[in-house]
């Protein structure tokens, strides 16, 4: 099994399974799917392979995307960084008000 198959799978899963109801776990969910699709673009670039996907310093270090950790992947530019972009992904319609 390739890891693209395997990151597909788990792309399927989440957005077939996971029906979340509040603002804030769509918003997660969301987070999640965009994680893992960025994981998928790696994986048909042969950046990452089946074994990398449980290893868990290789995972983290790819879904980093070169960034040195977290914060950094936020600052980068890599996830959505505007208050109001975050907002609008996790808050609902009158928090965001």
């Amino acid at each position: 099994m390739k890891a693209t198959t395997v990151i597909k799978k788990a792309t399927k899963g989440i957005n077939q399974f996971y029906n979340p109801r509040s603002a804030w776990d769509k918003g997660v969910k969301a987070y999640a799917v965009e994680l893992l699709e960025k994981l998928q673009e790696q994986a048909e670039g042969n950046y990452i392979a089946l074994d990398d996907l449980y290893s868990t310093n290789i995972l983290n270090k790819a879904m980093l995307n070169g960034a040195e950790n977290w914060v950094h992947y936020s600052e980068g530019g890599n996830a959505i960084i505007w208050d109001e972009e975050i907002m609008q992904r996790l808050c609902t319609a009158s928090e965001f008000k």
